[in-house]
């Protein structure tokens, strides 16, 4: 997940820039990834083409390829709703996205309309912007940015959270745990029940570089990370908030990122393993970790625990590639990363369960989507 501060500033960058040869086409940056049930895979992010700014949504069969029941031939493009900061499927297969700029969430058909019956026309104006986005077993719907907020399933405010449905904390990521407690990473890591009430009992202390990304294993457990200058912290708490001492001794572990730590962002699998994304600028690939449970690097992934993934840059593009911006795992175990390749692609990479590319997905395992093409 990108830090909150510096997302306006990566939108700008993303615009085009002169001379570049794919002027006519499409700039685009995927910043988050969804799986649904069924095993298609949902990224949202950023379009930017002919002057025009949209948030972008693509949907992808199992083996990489467009899901041609989604939008049109597998993308939806909205204008006016900033960019796809976040994204989370629902239950029923329904999909909320929700906008870094412009102030937005909005939900899709599993067709890839908009949703009539969430806020008007499927779009609900938020109070601030939306950088994380979770979905409860009810259809409430958990948005997070320079405050956190919760809406019914028809969109409107959640009167019964917090107050007037709204908290004021900042919030880059969100996890729920199974009682229904919402899990906050926004430079801290704090916790509120169902109501929106501060839990007392969670004893946060987590990286202390801040926290920008959240998950929770299976058994509760939570995994956060943050990063800043050229490290990444990777944190193991137990569920009621406590740094886990078998994790690294104190329950960090620090990592080498970039040469500047710009983005990054955590899964957890279902045996408590962690993974872990971080990619900056002048970095020609990006990183991906995995952490057994005890905080060493897992030597049965990649090469001693670590993968290294480039995309090829086109000549003539204005920016390099290789910039990961969400992960989660499938059910069978797979990793999926998203973020920007090849000048200016939407980016998807899978990874089997040892840490070697996918050959079933994509090309080679990895996806590249331009949306200036059709």
């Amino acid at each position: 997940m990108v830090f909150a501060a510096t997302l306006a500033a990566v939108v700008a960058f993303a615009a085009p820039a002169a001379g570049s040869r794919r002027s006519t086409s499409s700039h685009d940056w995927a910043f988050a990834v969804a799986l649904q049930n069924d095993g298609k895979i949902v990224a949202a992010g950023l379009t930017y083409c002919c002057g025009r700014r949209g948030l972008a949504l693509a949907r992808y069969l199992p083996d990489g390829r467009f899901d041609p029941s989604f939008g049109r031939g597998g993308k939806v493009v909205l204008t006016g709703h900033g960019y796809g900061a976040a994204v989370a499927v629902q239950k029923d297969g329904r999909i909320v996205a929700g906008g870094g700029i412009g102030h937005g969430l909005v939900r899709l058909t599993r067709s890839g309309v908009l949703d009539p019956t969430f806020g008007r026309g499927g779009t609900v104006r938020t109070s601030s912007n939306v950088l994380a986005v979770a979905t409860q077993p009810d259809g409430k719907v958990i948005a997070g940015g320079s405050v956190l907020a919760r809406y019914t399933a028809a969109g409107k405010p959640d009167v019964t959270f917090g107050r007037n449905g709204r908290r004021s904390v900042g919030a880059e990521g969100i996890a729920l745990q199974r009682d229904g407690k919402i899990v906050v990473a926004g430079g801290d890591l704090v916790r509120f029940d169902a109501n929106g009430r501060p839990d007392s009992t969670f004893a946060s202390r987590g990286p202390e570089v801040g926290v920008s990304s959240v998950a929770i294993d299976r058994y509760g457990n939570i995994a956060a990370v943050g990063g800043a200058d050229s490290k990444l912290d990777v944190a193991r708490l137990t569920a009621d908030g406590r740094l886990d001492a078998a994790f690294g001794g104190d329950g960090v572990v620090e990592k080498h990122g970039c040469a500047s730590v710009f983005d990054e962002g955590v899964a957890a699998q279902a045996d408590g393993k962690i993974v872990a994304i971080v990619s900056g600028p002048g970095c020609p690939t990006f990183k991906l970790f995995r952490c057994e449970t005890d905080g060493s690097l897992d030597a049965s992934f990649g090469r001693d625990g670590k993968v290294l993934t480039g995309f090829a840059r086109r000549r003539g593009t204005d920016l390099s590639s290789s910039w990961a911006e969400a992960v989660a795992i499938q059910r069978d175990g797979k990793i999926v990363v998203a973020g920007l390749g090849n000048g200016y692609d939407f980016a998807l990479a899978r990874y089997t369960t040892s840490g070697r590319l996918d050959p079933t997905f994509g090309r080679g395992g990895k996806v590249l989507t331009d949306f200036g093409s059709g």
